[in-house]
């Protein structure tokens, strides 16, 4: 069975990153790899963290808030509020072209034949129909995660947006409950285990929810504190 991978957020993790391909066994040709945004920003390897991306052959990138920022700097380069949050080591960074085409044609959400929702940040739960969701919302929200997290032992049953499952970033789970691994709360995967903030990068089987991870940034990149 060919697996289809959910990745989480890696802000120029790019050791972490290797760390996830090799311990999942991830293979880039016939598997499909699920980016669930802001690849770009915090640790300094940003450059190889997209080229080794952009090797795999079904690849579905959905963009993040730190990735659009980068973009729509690459449309008219000036002084931006991401500069301020971790997007340094992204200036250091060589950017070809291939990498700005890669946000350029990225998704802001993607639904797959499961009914099943990859988005960086969240939506709008009181907002019934999907298509209404404002782009900023789908890249910023955080109260997805964190209803649904509240809510995880009184209606685990619950499903937000009427979704089988969600998997999102975002939104660390250093900051949700303290831990660097996946939280399942409800219908609801978060996936952003702190690779940009000295946690662990992971990647997840969205089929069996099997997931490896890397080993955390303070260990890979000791004399670096990311974002």
């Amino acid at each position: 069975m060919i697996r289809t991978m959910a990745l989480g957020d890696v802000h120029g993790n790019y050791k972490a990153l290797k760390q996830c391909f090799e311990r999942s066994g991830f293979n880039k040709t016939t598997e499909v790899l699920i980016v669930l945004g802001d690849v770009v920003d915090g640790y300094p390897d940003v450059k190889e963290c997209i080229d080794e991306i952009l090797t795999c052959k079904n690849l579905i990138y959905v963009i993040g808030n730190h990735d659009r920022w980068f973009y729509e700097w690459t449309k008219e380069p000036r002084e931006f509020i991401w500069t301020s949050q971790g997007g340094e080591n992204t200036f250091n960074s060589y950017i070809p072209k291939s990498h700005i085409e890669l946000f350029r044609d990225s998704c802001a959400a993607h639904t797959d034949d499961k009914n099943r929702l990859f988005v960086h940040g969240g939506f709008d739960i009181k907002e019934e129909n999907f298509e209404k969701q404002k782009l900023d919302t789908l890249l910023w929200d955080r109260h997805l995660i964190e209803v649904a997290h509240m809510n995880r032992k009184n209606y685990p049953d619950k499903k937000y947006g009427g979704f089988e499952e969600i998997f999102l970033g975002h939104t660390s789970t250093q900051i949700i409950n303290g831990t660097t691994t996946p939280i399942h709360a409800c219908n609801v995967w978060d996936l952003d285990t702190g690779a940009g903030y000295r946690g662990k990068l992971t990647i997840m089987d969205v089929d069996t929810h099997e997931f490896w991870q890397s080993d955390s940034a303070k260990e890979l990149y000791p004399n670096d504190h990311g974002r």
